[in-house]
């Protein structure tokens, strides 16, 4: 057994302290047992607590609610121990809270009021979660505190009551707030400016635990349970805590990667922490080429600026060393300055050879990996090994001034005299009044001035020199005051207005920057008031000290104003333009555009600086922030596309001239091509012109080869440019390579943008002479059908709508399909490339396969997919049109075709109708075959004009025949009833006389026939000369005197 203080037990167990812990054990009334070390160094064991100890306290509980007769317990009995430490309050207090206190009240609150009962354990557990975090926070641990007997009946139980529902909202919100403060969390090269690459994996190694922890919690069942409830509820904070999660995984592995890389270089950097100077150099390049391992294989080191940060900490580490070895008390007492000399050239020695084993480590990387190069980062690396140095050499100027103006007996003797003494006393000060003069007036800042000022009042003995720094005091006040009025006046002007294009958002940014100015000065002032107990004492201090109150609550005021005021302008349904459509049509330009809300995205700028300020956020601005970075990738995506293309093109600004000229050119030849790939049609329709079905057809086929011929000359005429200009690019390093395909698929992008307006052009021009530019303006016909009279007597258009409508689409899809012969232009140039120079990079070997263009326009809505809606919808606007404008013909006319004309004709012989009968219905068909005539030969219904000569022709061949028929079939009466009255007359005329009925009969007959010839007669109806003389033969035998 062991308390916190680890000290071990068992040499000071005695026989009576077992009697005293099974006597507890027995005893049923006794509840507490405490063991604990007393100053004496005993062991003390008792029921009651010590009144004083040395270390922690064990304490024992036992439930004694139910004992029996006897004095035992009827119910199993529950023991509870912990551990009681006075260095660690908050993890004692935690102990006792979840282990004794919270049970207990948890049951006990289940008597009361349940609205009382509900609102204590949400304080308690609140409290409690607030706790857990403090505690394991001193720890360098984030735990998240779940809330016991909230999942008490499952799921989906708990998420149906609110009171649980709410109190596990309050616990993700928290736990939201902890993980959000863990990924921000600085890095150590902010926090850690002077420490050495120890701290820097201390850092990682904490981190990466933390994370781990983290990331098991996220796993653990319990937890699962509990976002299963949120999810029941549809709780609206559980989308930001459940994108926190990948974070958290991404910043673990990152954590982890960092610790194992870093893990190499712990053993040589404890070495070189507690090395001798003298050793520091051979331990440097070892450390070095462990780091150019890092920078070659590690993600997250192969960054040049947090490389420049691990090599900034192996500096730090090198000038702790050489701080060890300088004395400054000899030095500014003007005694050992040899040792204080030694040690201050020993450090700039020391520090050299770091810079040249530095160069040599870096001259060696450059010549085996030339695109690898470190190139600049000693710049920054080094600036402060620079700064120090120039230190040490300071201080060794001063070494000589001691050694020069010391009082000795050899300056004595140069002076004499009895002001010997006194001389060599104002020369020392004369020379520390300089030291600390050029010290004062080399400070770059405020701050560092006081540091001057109060290093060298430490060590002020003589009264002359306390004067002066007096002197230097009252300056710096003086000058604390000039910047606060270049503060003031800088505030005056951000609380009017942002400077002129300010990239930041407004009342934020005034907020910002007012912030900046405020920690400006509050950094001044904070170091003033850790010295100024040190420093003497002047007038001006109190005036700074006014003027600085003043300008601090005035900025603090106005910082609180402008946050109420944003606050106040939030909306608080903001949040639902996150449903709109991301992307839009321009009407006026017909561009895809983003479709963003400006007061969405203002929002988030606001909120995104006023959050790190600890300033008032609204909630709903609290939960799109989580959502910050996905909508800036959809803002700026592209700006930062050109951003990084535009830095990467300054890094190689001193290419040849004639690679540059040749790049600009190929740009040129780039944007030629697609204009002209953009311009070119693959449909051509002529104004003006009027085409059938085939002729519409053979014409496109024709217009599209060419088309096609172009388009091919035009991708061949980029890829030789592109092929030209890799000739300056082949032996360039992998990275060049790689931004050598970054632009290939960026022409690429071009041609495709180029192809799919050339596309969406083409498919627009055949949709603008089916439904015409404008809406209410007459559309000029384009194709011409003939309306015709089917064999089925139908009346229909030759050829049908529907081959009108398949040979459009046809066209349409064979201009969409044209561009499949045109092969992607990143795998073309590669291939040419590969040809014409060897073998290629890693980069560009590898290219995956593309889908072809044609397989991306033709997903492409607004290119293809609208367009051809537009083709459907012009030809089928008309169908109801052409199909009424049919009907009409057949209604009309359809007596001239629909009947069988000799049945017909055999039924109205039948009939016997009378002569005025066929001279109606012989009229009547001449009328039809006049309003045949009569009727409009074209029409035109939009694009399509109908041709109704044919139909014509053939109904005003119906209506000739009818009455051909009409005119046949009364000609054979009038020829046969003429026949019988000829024989009837020549048989007479054989027997002799006949009786006067026979005769009259027979004149009636003429009469009739001669009606039905006189009707042929009008009719124009030709009549052979026989039959004439027969009417007359008739006639004259008729007309002779009839005998009795």
């Amino acid at each position: 057994m062991q308390v916190l203080g680890q000290v071990a037990l068992e040499h000071l167990w005695q026989p009576d302290h077992s009697d005293a812990v099974v006597a507890y054990l027995a005893a049923a009334e006794q509840p507490c047992l405490f063991v604990c070390l007393a100053e004496e160094g005993q062991l003390s064991i008792g029921n009651s607590p010590p009144d004083s100890a040395a270390g922690s306290v064990l304490f024992v509980l036992k439930n004694v609610e139910n004992p029996t007769a006897d004095g035992a317990c009827s119910a199993p009995l529950q023991y509870l121990h912990g551990i009681l430490d006075g260095t660690d309050v908050p993890g004692s207090l935690l102990q006792l809270l979840t282990g004794l206190y919270s049970p207990y009240l948890t049951d006990a609150s289940e008597d009361w009021p349940e609205t009382l009962h509900q609102e204590f354990l949400g304080q308690m557990h609140r409290f409690t979660g607030c706790l857990t975090a403090a505690v394991h926070a001193q720890r360098n641990r984030t735990v998240l505190y779940v809330a016991p007997g909230d999942l008490v009946g499952g799921p989906s139980a708990a998420s149906r009551k609110r009171e649980v529902v709410q109190r596990l909202e309050s616990c993700i919100l928290a736990w939201t707030e902890l993980i959000g403060e863990l990924l921000n969390r600085r890095s150590s090269d902010e926090l850690l400016l002077e420490e050495g690459p120890l701290a820097e994996i201390e850092f990682w190694s904490n981190r990466a635990a933390d994370l781990c922890g983290v990331r098991a919690q996220l796993d653990d069942p319990e937890l699962s349970q509990v976002l299963k409830v949120l999810e029941l509820a549809k709780s609206p904070y559980l989308a930001a805590f459940l994108s926190l999660g990948e974070n958290i995984q991404e910043e673990a592995a990152k954590a982890e990667s960092n610790v194992k890389f870093l893990s190499v270089l712990q053993a040589p950097c404890q070495k070189l922490a507690s090395a001798d100077l003298a050793a520091v150099p051979q331990l440097l390049p070892g450390i070095l080429d462990l780091m150019r391992m890092l920078w070659t294989l590690s993600p997250y080191y192969s960054n040049s600026d947090r490389f420049s940060s691990l090599l900034r900490k192996v500096s730090n580490e090198v000038i702790g060393r050489c701080r060890k070895h300088i004395n400054l008390s000899a030095l500014f007492s003007g005694q050992q300055l040899e040792e204080a000399e030694t040690g201050l050239q020993l450090s700039i020695d020391t520090l050299a050879r770091w810079r040249e084993i530095y160069h040599a480590a870096a001259a060696r990387l450059a010549t085996a990996a030339p695109g690898r190069a470190w190139g600049s980062v000693s710049v920054s690396s080094f600036a402060h090994v620079d700064a120090f140095v120039q230190r040490c050499r300071d201080l060794q100027e001063m070494c000589a001034a001691h050694r020069q103006f010391m009082s000795d007996p050899h300056l004595e003797a140069v002076l004499c005299g009895p002001k010997a003494a006194e001389t060599s006393k104002a020369l020392s000060e004369l020379m520390l009044g300089n030291v600390v003069g050029s010290a004062y007036d080399t400070s770059a800042t405020l701050r560092l001035k006081l540091v001057v000022l109060d290093a060298f009042y430490r060590i002020a003995t003589r009264e002359g020199l306390r004067k002066y720094v007096e002197t230097k005091m009252s300056e710096w006040h003086m000058q604390f005051m000039h910047e606060l009025n270049q503060v003031k006046d800088l505030f005056e002007s951000i609380k009017l207005k942002l400077p002129p294009a300010s990239p930041i958002a407004e009342q934020a940014g005034q907020a910002l920057l007012i912030v900046g100015l405020l920690k400006r000065i509050d950094t001044t002032w904070d170091s003033l008031q850790n010295v100024q107990a040190l420093l003497p004492a002047v007038s001006k201090a109190a005036d700074s000290s006014a003027a600085y109150e003043a300008l601090h609550a005035g900025m603090q005021q106005a910082i609180n104003t402008i946050n109420t005021q944003w606050y106040r302008t939030v909306k608080a349904d903001i949040s639902s333009s996150l449903n709109d459509s991301l992307l839009r049509q321009d009407k006026a330009s017909g561009l895809l555009a983003l479709n963003m809300n400006a007061d969405l995205a203002a929002l988030l700028d606001e909120a995104f600086l006023f959050q790190p300020l600890r300033l008032s956020v609204p909630s709903t601005a609290s939960e799109l922030l989580t959502q910050r970075h996905r909508l800036l990738a959809v803002r700026v995506g592209m700006e930062q596309l050109v951003d990084y293309f535009l830095r990467e093109a300054i890094k190689f600004c001193r290419l040849t001239e004639t690679a540059v000229t040749e790049l600009k050119v190929t740009g040129v030849t780039v944007a030629q091509a697609c204009a002209t790939m953009r311009s070119t049609l693959l449909t051509h329709v002529e104004r003006k012109r009027l085409y059938d079905v085939a002729d519409f057809e053979g014409k496109q086929a024709q217009h599209q080869e060419a088309a096609r011929a172009k388009l091919l000359a035009e991708h061949a005429r980029v890829k030789a440019a592109l092929v030209s200009l890799y000739r300056c690019l082949s032996k360039d390093s992998e990275e060049v390579q790689h931004e050598w395909l970054h632009f290939l698929q960026r022409v690429d992008a071009q041609v495709l943008e180029a192809l799919t307006a050339c596309v969406r052009r083409s498919l627009t021009e055949v949709v603008r002479a089916l439904n015409g530019d404008k809406k209410g303006v007459e559309v000029p016909p384009v194709f011409v059908m003939q309306v015709v009279l089917e064999s089925n007597n139908r009346v229909e258009l030759k050829p049908a709508l529907q081959v009108l409508f398949d040979t459009v689409s046809g066209v349409c899809k064979r201009a969409v399909c044209l561009l499949d012969g045109v092969p992607r232009l990143v795998e073309d140039v590669v291939q040419g490339c590969s040809s014409a120079y060897g073998t290629l990079s890693a980069s560009l070997s590898s290219v995956p396969p593309m889908p072809s263009y044609m397989e991306l326009i033709n997903k492409n809505e607004d290119a293809v997919l609208k367009q051809m809606q537009g083709v459907t919808a012009g030809i089928t606007g008309i169908v109801e049109k052409v199909q009424q404008f049919l009907v009409y013909w057949e209604k009309k006319f359809r007596q001239t075709y629909e009947q069988d004309k000799d049945a017909y004709m055999r039924r109205y012989e039948r009939a016997c109708k009378p002569v005025s009968a066929f001279a109606t219905d012989i009229q009547k068909f001449k009328d039809l075959s006049e309003e045949v005539l009569a009727e409009e030969a074209a029409a035109s219904m939009r694009f399509l004009r109908l041709d109704c000569g044919p139909l014509k022709q053939v109904l005003a061949a119906h209506c000739e025949a009818w009455i051909s028929k009409f005119q046949g079939l009364l000609h054979t009466l009038a020829q046969r009833q003429l026949t019988n009255l000829h024989e009837i007359v020549l048989e007479q005329q054989a027997g002799g006389p006949q009786a006067a009925a026979m005769v009259t009969r027979l004149q009636v007959d003429l009469a009739q026939c001669k009606e039905k010839y006189a009707t042929l007669e009008k009719l124009q109806v030709s009549v052979p000369d026989d039959e004439l003389e027969k009417i007359q033969t008739v006639e004259r035998h008729l007309s002779e005197p009839t005998q009795a």
